[in-house]
């Protein structure tokens, strides 16, 4: 079975098919992984495990047999040793077992103990046992089986979980995480399987069934609120959510009625400071700066009609389109940091028909409608529908006109001014779908209407 070369590497004699004279061949104990120049190394000379491989829960004990293939002369004593790392599992018994002629066939047990970790895999650990050069060396490897309950802690990108990744847990085990938001964000709620929604944060849960949890982060939202004043008339609040983040152009519009904004401006006048604006307006290309119109210095800058993009700080009022097109009111990201107002004036042409709707202005859903008030009757604001309003007044003089916008602070988000819930409450524990006086009409809709949340009769 060997050939001259390999007879000369294994130092064999090729005139002597058994070497060491152990009646077994030399090609068959190169086979059989045993020395062919040995005669107490002869095949069939080995361990034999019980199993092939032990199989173990975490926090659970576990044992395998062990003996010899053969009956041996002398006494064999087989040696344990971890062969790399150990996953959690020790040896509970003694290392070394020894086997005489009268036990060398009997089953002699090693335990083994996995200890439960944070690890939701399966972890194989490997063990050596060292029988000397006859009965060779055999490995035990120990398959630790995660018991634990899954659970997956992550985030949405906005912000980040502690802890974060995957945990396992044992049934009735309390999970405790915690999320912190980006800057620029805040935390809105937790979602997941098989969980829905969960506002609590820090999230306080009892594990009874893997999981898969999410912490999810909004982008910060300046609220604040904006309503037209005509004449000393008021409107109700109307209010918006606005992202500010790199300035910000309201959904402010006057919406022109007629067949084209020439004829609208002919009839409904807008003028800042005492200056017509319309002036030069209807020589120029629509949403540009008329060649007459200079309001970029102190004392006229309030309103000026721009191209895209406003600058940060401006005002502008943009005048294009066709008929039924919004004639846009840009107001930039400046809002965000205090609370203003936008005043102007505006005229309707003395013989407009009575009742004439002459103009729409368009806040993000909510329309401002200009009409002519009848004869005999006085100019007013009507609060006509759900976030709409009519504006009446009369013809043939000017109104003065202001836009309002009160910035919102609400740093627990729940829709209530923070000033107005420490004015009402002295705290901010109450939110907007509460009803603190018990009348029917929740907080959020007390301060939209500036009623008294703490009165039933207000």
């Amino acid at each position: 079975m060997l050939d001259n070369l390999s007879e000369y590497k294994l130092g064999t004699d090729p005139e002597n098919p058994d070497t060491d004279g152990d009646t077994y061949s030399d090609g068959a104990e190169v086979v059989a992984w045993t020395d062919p120049l040995d005669p107490l190394s002869m095949p069939g000379y080995k361990i034999i495990l019980e199993k092939d491989v032990l199989s173990m829960d975490e926090d659970s004990t576990a044992s395998i047999g062990v003996k010899l293939s053969k009956e041996p002369t002398t006494n064999i004593k087989i040696t344990l040793s971890l062969d790399g790392e150990s996953h959690g599992v020790t040896l509970n018994s003694n290392p070394e077992l020894t086997f005489t002629s009268e036990n060398w066939n009997n089953w002699q047990y090693l335990e083994f103990f996995a200890s439960r970790d944070d690890n939701p895999f399966i972890e194989i650990t490997k063990f050596k046992l060292d029988a000397g050069p006859i009965y060779g060396v055999k490995t035990l490897q120990v398959v630790k089986k995660d018991t634990d309950l899954n659970v997956i802690i992550s985030d949405n990108g906005n912000g980040k979980t502690d802890p974060k990744g995957i945990f396992g847990f044992s049934k009735g085990q309390a999970l405790n995480a915690t999320a912190t938001p980006s800057l620029n964000y805040h935390f809105s709620h937790w979602t997941g399987v098989p969980i829905e929604k969960i506002t609590d944060n820090p999230l306080n849960l009892i594990v009874e069934e893997p999981m898969t949890i999410f912490a999810n982060f909004a982008e910060d939202t300046v609220k604040y609120r904006a309503r037209i004043e005509l004449d000393g008339f008021l409107t109700k609040w109307t209010f918006v959510d606005a992202n500010f983040a790199g300035g910000y152009e309201s959904d402010l519009s006057i919406k022109c009625p007629d067949k084209s904004p020439e004829s609208f401006l002919d009839n409904f006048k807008i003028q800042g400071q005492g200056i017509d604006i319309r002036e030069g307006f209807e020589s120029e290309t629509a949403g540009a700066v008329p060649a007459k119109w200079n309001f970029n210095s102190a004392d006229l800058g309030t309103i000026r009609v721009v191209g895209v993009p406003v600058s940060e700080g401006q005002k502008a009022l943009k005048i294009s389109g066709t008929e039924n097109e919004s004639q846009e009111l840009f107001y930039p990201g400046s809002i965000s940091e205090n609370d203003s107002t936008s005043s102007f004036d505006i005229y309707a042409t003395a013989g407009t028909r009575p009742e004439a709707k002459i103009a729409s202005v368009i806040y993000q859903g909510t329309s401002f409608n200009f009409n002519i008030v009848a004869e005999n009757k006085p100019d007013s604001i009507i609060e006509t529908a759900t976030s709409n309003f009519s504006l009446d007044m009369s013809a043939g003089k000017w109104h003065s006109t202001i836009f309002h916008f009160d910035k919102m602070i609400d740093t627990d988000h729940d829709g209530l001014d923070d000033d107005w819930e420490i004015l009402n409450f002295g705290n901010l524990m109450q939110d907007g779908d509460g009803d603190f006086d018990g009348d029917g009409v929740t907080n959020l809709q007390e301060f939209q209407d500036e009623t008294v949340p703490k009165s039933k009769n207000a």
